[in-house]
């Protein structure tokens, strides 16, 4: 064995992992339009868990249609995509992997194009670089609370789908990172100024997420 800690058992709060090897959660434009699993995602997924992984995360998946980034992409936004994920589940825990989702918002970083709709920010900071530089709406107060619901939503339907474990995308951009960065984030009332403020949003998100799922599931950021 070259790499005898790679292969080792490991854990993840109280799951337990046969080796050390993690699929990272990368779009692969396999999912239907609407955001459900395909029968080529189910297989695509499962030759992964044959292969070896220990712990298979899909992709970002929109928590909301209004934050979709890509026409592909999984989304976890309506009670009827669960029985696809049950699906891909069993099938990689027939092999011994584990499966987690990634529950995320695109924010500015996707565009009308996509959505049907403005995109919605922190703050109406366009993206230049990914989504064409369409600016975005700046959110309300209660629509951030709104979208703290579509959040814990979204984890309960993993959690139903039957998923090992939920991780927060708070990276690359997305919404939740967008509310921690001074560059995007210009508000002055709560959600917004110093850093104290920008990081009431993701730390709001992992509350709504960790009171969802209970202690058992691993949550990760």
């Amino acid at each position: 064995m070259n790499f005898p800690l790679l292969f080792r058992s490991g854990q993840i709060g109280r799951r337990m992992l046969r080796n050390r090897i993690l699929m990272a959660p990368m779009e692969k434009n396999l999912a239907t339009i609407t955001g459900g699993v395909t029968q080529r995602y189910i297989d695509y997924c499962e030759a992964r868990a044959a292969g070896g992984a220990a712990l298979i995360l899909l992709e970002s998946m929109y928590v909301a249609p209004a934050g979709k980034n890509h026409h592909y992409q999984l989304g976890l936004h309506d009670d009827g995509l669960i029985p696809g994920y049950q699906r891909l589940v069993e099938s990689c825990h027939r092999h011994g992997a584990l499966v987690g989702a990634e529950l995320q918002f695109g924010g500015r970083q996707t565009s009308s194009a996509i959505t049907g709709a403005q995109p919605v920010a922190p703050s109406p900071v366009p993206c230049t670089v990914l989504a064409g530089g369409e600016r975005p709406r700046e959110l309300s107060v209660p629509e951030i609370r709104a979208l703290l619901g579509k959040f814990a939503e979204a984890a309960r339907r993993a959690v139903v789908a039957g998923f090992d474990a939920i991780e927060i995308h708070g990276a690359h951009g997305y919404l939740v990172g967008q509310f921690l960065s001074p560059y995007s984030n210009r508000r002055d009332d709560e959600y917004g100024g110093d850093f104290a403020r920008r990081l009431r949003f993701p730390l709001e998100v992992i509350a709504a997420v960790r009171e969802v799922i209970g202690l058992d599931v691993p949550l990760l950021y």
